[in-house]
């Protein structure tokens, strides 16, 4: 008995000596395994990018499905993007109105910082944000069904190449459309903040006062950076949501986990794209 009691207590202390090696081991092991999958979605996303835009350069795309899925994945999109960006534009300029009222001073300069902040930061980011949750979603559940109904291998089996097939059209369709609602959602967004700082602001800055600032601080370079990060991000939502859709597994549960990765990984995407078009200048 007291043998069988020695027994169990050297096993438990055994257990609590090597319990942090198992803990550092199973750590790093997903460390590592994260590494891989990582390199293995970058891999992935190149090759996606390289052969998708050879299909475009060498006239791989069939018009009618690429506007389709304009329609699909941006003209639907715009509603709720323009309600976002009105409500955004309405809080930012309300919140620098009451800055300036405290400060007593820059009440002409509103307009020309609302216009900074949208074109060249928030109707972009919060744009391609909502699109990556709405038609990214959209893609990866669509090409995800295609996938595990076996429609993907029926391709190939045709000698139907998917990405030029299914990659291609919504690719083209977001190059085309997410700069053109990031362009309204600037609008909109600068737009809405006059109606924020001359209806609801005690200060009730003049239409001549707001929209002349917004003249004077125009400048080119804010639709160059507009169209930049609208392109980039568009390309990331595509091609996330194409590949997460062709990793789909596993039947209707396999799908809903295939486009909860596609919108969590454009989001990560969208900001680390963002971060280094703003830190260095690309």
């Amino acid at each position: 008995m007291k043998k069988n009691n020695k027994d169990k207590l050297e096993e438990t202390a055994r257990e609590i000596a090597f319990a942090p090696f198992e803990v550092s081991g199973e750590v790093f092991l997903s460390f590592v395994q994260w590494a891989v999958d990582l390199l293995d979605f970058i891999g992935e996303f190149i090759l996606f990018f390289v052969k998708s835009f050879a299909y475009i350069f060498t006239g791989g795309m069939r018009i009618g499905t690429i506007i389709t899925q304009m329609a699909f994945l941006g003209v639907d999109s715009l509603l709720i993007v323009v309600f976002c960006l009105s409500f955004t534009g309405m809080t930012l300029a309300s919140i620098l109105a009451q800055q300036i009222e405290t400060l007593s001073y820059g009440s002409e300069l509103i307009g020309g910082a609302m216009l900074w902040s949208m074109t060249k930061e928030l109707a972009p980011v919060l744009a391609s944000l909502i699109m990556a949750g709405r038609a990214g979603a959209g893609i990866t559940s669509e090409i995800g069904t295609m996938k595990v109904t076996d429609q993907i291998d029926a391709l190939r089996a045709s000698a139907i190449p998917p990405i030029r097939y299914l990659v291609v059209p919504r690719l083209v369709a977001c190059l085309i459309m997410v700069p053109i609602i990031c362009f309204f959602a600037a609008v909109v967004g600068t737009a809405s903040g006059y109606i924020a700082v001359h209806y609801i602001s005690p200060m009730q800055i003049s239409y001549m006062t707001y929209f002349e600032s917004v003249r004077n601080f125009f400048e080119m370079d804010l639709a160059r950076t507009l169209l930049k990060k609208s392109l980039i991000f568009g390309t990331i939502i595509a091609l996330v949501g194409c590949i997460k859709g062709f990793e789909a597994h596993g039947g209707a549960s396999g799908v809903g986990h295939a486009v909860t990765s596609s919108v969590v990984t454009s989001m990560i995407m969208i900001f680390f794209a963002d971060v280094l078009i703003t830190i260095f200048h690309v």
